[in-house]
Parts: structure tokens; C-alpha cells; sequence
């Protein structure tokens, strides 16, 4: 049975239109969980759901490689990186960045950030005003580098700069997109240049067993990778913590909409985690993944052909009224004792950890956002600006106001006082 078609000659101007919305818009008009349309004139099929992921992470038919889109390989991901490998070349470089996310390794870098963020909070409540996400990607930064063994006169606000370019210039057009591949050639170029120094100074100059060393020492069929892969991949360990920055951001802008859970995790760990899964269902970084068709197949009576792309609809598919009721209300609760399976909730992909394409440092992430929110409930009070409901950008980042005013909480003195 053929694919139900949207109507449009070719669709891309929909999709920028509507966005985040696109897939699922037409799923509910089709009444189906899948659809064809043309993007960019190449067949692409798209899809949304439970039963679609586990499909789409699965299915031996559809590969990863080729598949992104190209503004996506120029900015986020860089040529010859992990997300556009399959197979057993793939299970390989898994398995490097697996072995850099040892829990004990991990529970390193969350340590470093709250430092980074505790010794932040002076010179926030001193300034009173502060651009909030561009104080968390400045935290999270210096915290991943040093974790990373990046020796300290690498560190600088260009650099910094450059990371927040690959990730916003990814979703976006114009000007904002060539300065993210313009920043993708030089942070490339400075990674490159650090992994031959390491290489040159033979394995010297880089921390022992730090993940930037592991990098420029891993070998792929016994071959070192070439110096601008392994810088690909040093920035694919540095890039996504920055990124982090958001989905806090996410949640302060729930916590100025919700002063009620605000009160809640000042005084209970317990909900820590809910609330944070909620954030990352409703704030899915971009709202698509691809994969391409490498053989004809049929799924759910549906015919796939070969060489078609294929969209995986990640923010549509974790607001699926099947799966989640009420699936637009920000409520935390729905996660106490709920039960995930590796294809519910895919705000950073589906399938296994280890050996799929579900991201490594998934749980790397909502420890990093535990720890920021619970510092930011306990330690510092901040008034954002009113935050209406409003419809998402086209584009990732999803943009808020970010200018917070910050003020020390008097509860927390107070408690010293009386504790001491």
C-alpha cells in the first residue's frame, strides 16, 4: 500500500514555515503515523510515534549514512562524525565515547560544573541582571574542558563563542547559519591543531586517560584518525555539554511559569528528576532525526523505497496524545513511577546507549541539569521577565528571554545561621 502523500509539489517552504509542527501537523490531517512529501525535491518519508521509533532505531533498512541534512554536517556535526556512521564502523566509535562516559568519569564532570556554578553566583548577584544562558554556557564550558584535559591557555571566549555558534547556527538561516560553519572551520582547525600536539609531543601534553587524550591515541582498523576527524569528534564530547545551557535555561523559564515547583525542589530531591524529564520532553533539542532508506521495505502495510531520507518526528512524538495525556501541559508528576521503554520519550533519541544511536551522554545530561536546578532553587533567587505561553520558533534554539535579575535567598543564610 502506497505512503499517504501531503499535497504539496515539494514541501520545504512548509517546513520552514511551520516548524517544529510540520510532521505532526500532518499526521493528524492524514491519519497517519507516516506520510510522504517532498523536501528540497528528494522523496522524503516522515514519521511520528512509539511504534515509528522503535521502527526507525531498529529497522536494518535505514542507515545513518548520508542521511543528515548538510546545514546540519556543516555547523552541529562536522564531516566524519559518529552520527553519520552505521554498522560495525559505528559500534566502534560508540564504543570510544561510551568509554569516555564511565560513571565515575561522568560524576567528575557534574562535580566540576556545580563548582563552576557555585563559584559563579557572587559576580551574579553582584551584577543583579544577567544573561542567564550566556552565564550557563560560560559554566559549562570552562567546567567540560578542564574535564576534558584542554590545557587552560586553550580556554577563551572565542572559543566558547565558536561552540554556541555550531549548535545555534544549526537550525537557522542566513547570516546565523554561515557563522556557524564559519565557526565549524576554525574550531576545527584549533582541535586539529591540539591533536597533533599531543601526537608530536607523543602522548605527553594532554592529561593521561583524559577524554581530549583517549581521542588523539584512538584507532579505527589500527589507523589514527586523521587530525580534523578526531578534532570532529573532541568537539562532539565539548559541544553537546555546552548545548546543556538550554535545557536549563528550559526549566528556569517552567520554574518563572510554575513558582509552585520552584517551592517543591527547594525542599525535595525526589522531584528533581521529574521535573527535568519533563523539560526534556517538551524542549526536544531539534525536532527531526534522519536516516535514509538503504533497502525497499514495508512497515505497517506501507511500501518504503530505497534512497528516500527519512524524518523521525522527536518533538512530535514525545507530545503523542497515545503516549502522553495531555500532552502540551507541563505537569512533572506524569513521570513519577512511570515506566520508559528505549522508544517513550527520545529527546536525545531511541535504542540503546551503547550500542545504537541513542545519545551516550544522556544521563550525563539530566544529572548536569539536576545539579544546575537545584543550585539555582537553593542558592540564588531570580525574577525573570513575564514569560507568556507562546508558540516554539521555527528553529532551534528555542529562544526566551534570557535577562534575569538575581538575588541571594535569605532562607538558605538563614538555615546556616540556625544550623550553626
Amino acid at each position: 500500500m502506497p505512503v499517504p502523500r501531503d499535497s504539496h509539489l515539494d514541501s520545504s517552504f512548509a517546513l520552514l514555515r511551520e516548524g517544529y509542527g510540520f510532521i505532526g501537523n500532518r499526521c493528524r490531517r492524514l491519519r497517519s503515523p507516516v506520510f510522504q512529501c517532498r523536501i528540497l525535491l528528494q522523496r522524503t518519508y516522515c514519521l511520528q510515534g512509539h511504534d515509528a521509533a522503535a521502527m526507525f532505531y531498529e529497522n536494518p533498512n535505514l542507515s545513518r549514512v548520508g542521511a543528515a541534512p548538510r546545514m546540519l554536517v556543516k555547523t552541529l556535526f562536522g564531516a566524519g562524525a559518529i552520527q553519520g556512521m552505521d554498522g560495525p564502523a559505528h559500534h566502534d566509535r560508540k564504543a570510544l565515547f561510551i568509554e569516555l562516559l564511565t560513571r565515575e568519569s561522568a560524576a567528575r564532570l557534574v562535580e566540576g560544573v556545580e563548582q563552576e556554578l557555585l563559584d559563579s553566583l557572587d559576580a551574579w548577584v553582584a551584577a543583579e541582571s544577567v544573561d542567564v544562558l550566556s552565564e550557563l554556557q560560560g559554566v559549562l564550558y570552562r567546567a567540560v574542558n578542564r574535564w576534558a584535559g584542554v590545557p587552560a591557555e586553550h580556554l577563551s571566549a572565542r572559543h566558547q563563542a565558536q561552540l554556541v555558534a555550531l549548535i545555534e547556527g544549526a537550525g537557522s538561516a542566513g547570516l546565523e547559519h554561515f557563522r556557524g560553519r564559519s565557526a565549524r572551520k576554525q574550531a576545527e582547525r584549533w582541535g586539529a591543531e591540539l591533536i597533533e600536539a599531543q601526537r608530536r609531543a607523543g602522548g605527553t601534553l594532554l592529561p593521561a586517560d583524559s577524554p581530549a587524550a583517549k581521542i588523539a591515541a584512538y584507532r579505527e582498523n589500527a589507523e589514527l584518525l586523521a587530525p580534523r576527524v578526531a578534532a570532529v569528534e573532541l568537539l562532539n564530547v565539548l559541544r553537546p555539554i555546552v548545548a546543556v545551557a538550554y535545557f536549563v535555561l528550559y526549566g528556569l523559564v517552567e520554574l518563572a511559569r510554575h513558582p509552585q515547583w520552584r517551592e517543591s525542589l527547594q525542599d525535595d530531591d525526589r522531584l528533581l528528576l521529574p521535573f527535568v524529564q519533563e523539560v526534556r520532553r517538551l524542549y526536544a533539542f531539534f525536532p527531526f532525526t534522519a536516516a535514509r532508506v538503504v533497502n525497499d521495505f514495508q512497515w505497517q502495510g506501507l511500501e518504503l523505497k530505497r534512497g528516500s531520507r527519512v524524518l523521525l518526528d522527536l518533538y512530535g512524538s514525545n507530545r503523542d496524545p497515545k503516549v502522553w495525556p495531555e500532552p502540551d501541559r507541563f505537569h512533572p508528576p506524569r513521570f513519577v513511577d512511570l515506566p520508559l521503554d528505549a522508544y517513550t520519550l527520545i529527546s536525545q533519541g531511541g535504542g540503546d546507549h551503547h550500542t545504537g544511536h541513542r545519545c551516550a551522554g544522556e544521563w550525563l545530561t539530566i544529572d548536569i541539569m539536576q545539579t544546575c536546578l537545584q543550585v539555582l532553587c537553593r542558592r540564588v533567587r531570580y525574577q525573570a521577565p513575564v514569560i507568556e505561553e507562546q508558540p516554539l520558533r521555527n528553529c532551534f534554539p528555542m529562544k526566551f528571554s534570557r535577562r534575569f535579575e538575581i538575588s541571594r535567598v535569605q532562607w538558605l543564610a538563614e538555615q546556616r545561621r540556625t544550623s550553626e
